[in-house]
């Protein structure tokens, strides 16, 4: 027996190596796994934690932007623009992401107030579309910091809800902007 450990010292060095090397990963998978279970962060630096809600220092950012589920979110995006013609027209979409129905109501693109169809949608609801003519708005001829664009909603039992949003603006050559998308929405009881 002997005879074969020395003749194969290579073997059960790689061996030996293998196992340590798996019981490394075994180990801290097992924490992973025990803290995704548990709910606590498994990402930590310093005063900075993530992986449930994000904590930096001493105040707590919920990562689930719809922290309350007997409401109604609407979510504002983006569905596409054309420009032709000189003129501009961006359609936006609303989505229900809660599950509460919600009553669309008014909808205020930087300084223009929207018509939109008073329509109650639902969570599995298609989105609800809307082109908006942006060609002589404050959008499209300058930047607009923070939250330019407001969905009012109501719920069936009459509450009042907002999605705040900031617009995503592209610079053109002709120092017009083109709005590319949606940012930084915010829910909130109007």
């Amino acid at each position: 027996m002997s005879d074969w450990l020395n003749n194969n010292q290579g073997v059960l060095a790689g061996v030996g190596l293998l196992l340590v090397i798996g019981g490394y990963f075994f180990a801290k998978n097992k924490q992973v796994i025990k803290n995704k279970v548990s709910g606590s962060p498994h990402i930590k630096a310093s005063r900075v934690q993530a992986g449930g809600d994000i904590i930096v220092g001493n105040k707590t950012i919920n990562s689930n932007p719809h922290p309350k589920p007997d409401r109604p979110y609407i979510e504002i995006f983006v569905d596409g623009a054309t420009s032709s013609w000189g003129e501009y027209e961006v359609k936006f979409g609303f989505r229900n992401v809660g599950n509460i129905t919600a009553v669309l109501k008014k909808f205020t693109v930087a300084d223009l107030n929207i018509h939109i169809p008073t329509k109650s949608i639902t969570l599995n609801d298609p989105p609800v579309k809307v082109a908006v003519g942006l060609t002589n708005s404050r959008l499209r001829s300058s930047k607009c910091e923070g939250n330019v664009l407001k969905l009012e909603y109501e719920g069936l039992d009459g509450t009042r809800y907002a999605t705040v949003a900031s617009a995503e603006q592209e610079l053109r050559a002709d120092k017009q902007y083109n709005i590319r998308g949606v940012s930084s929405p915010q829910y909130i009881n109007d």
